[in-house]
């Protein structure tokens, strides 16, 4: 995905963005857990993501304009991490915008899907397209993801239409968790 990085929203940079008139805000968050966090150069941490977020809400930055990425399908990705990003972005007030990992031949990430036999080393590049989640948890059905989507554009729209998160963090993870268990179940 090619979200700004939010290390560098300082106030200053916030108060221009605003002033120029930005209108659609993609933040690159893509995941809440500190491992993946460093194994991805270190771009985001969830202390500055929210700092740039607070940087954006002062400068007028609302929810209908603020937008994170959240990456999904991510080799050795527990859904519970998905989950977790989700609940976080959504209770600082910015939209979800899942992005599910295309495993791209020759990279780190595609190696590791491979030694996890979450795709085949020499799987078809048209196979690898991340609208069918060439990369996905042993066990876990597409129902799964799914569901997760449409969570993510439950979570949207509520933020939308009142401009407010949900509900507190805890609260709403425990909410998403049930959601998922419960397609689990009927898939299963």
């Amino acid at each position: 995905p090619n979200g700004l990085q939010v290390k560098f929203i300082d106030a200053a940079a916030a108060q221009l963005m605003q002033r120029a008139r930005f209108k659609t805000i993609r933040l690159a968050y893509e995941s809440g857990n500190p491992e993946r966090q460093r194994d991805m150069s270190k771009k985001v941490s969830n202390e500055t993501f929210a700092r740039g977020v607070q940087n954006l809400q002062a400068a007028g930055f609302g929810p209908q304009e603020l937008d994170a990425y959240v990456m999904m399908a991510l080799p050795g990705q527990a859904i519970d991490e998905v989950l977790c990003s989700m609940a976080y972005v959504h209770t600082l007030g910015v939209g979800i915008r899942l992005a599910a990992f295309s495993p791209i031949p020759g990279t780190v990430d595609f190696e590791r899907a491979v030694a996890r036999g979450e795709i085949a080393a020499d799987a078809d590049p048209l196979l690898t397209n991340n609208s069918i989640l060439p990369s996905r948890l042993a066990g876990e059905s597409y129902a799964t993801y799914d569901r997760i989507a449409r969570l993510a554009k439950m979570l949207n729209a509520h933020l939308t239409q009142t401009g407010n998160p949900l509900e507190s963090f805890g609260d709403l993870l425990t909410r998403l968790r049930r959601a998922v268990r419960e397609v689990e179940a009927v898939s299963a």
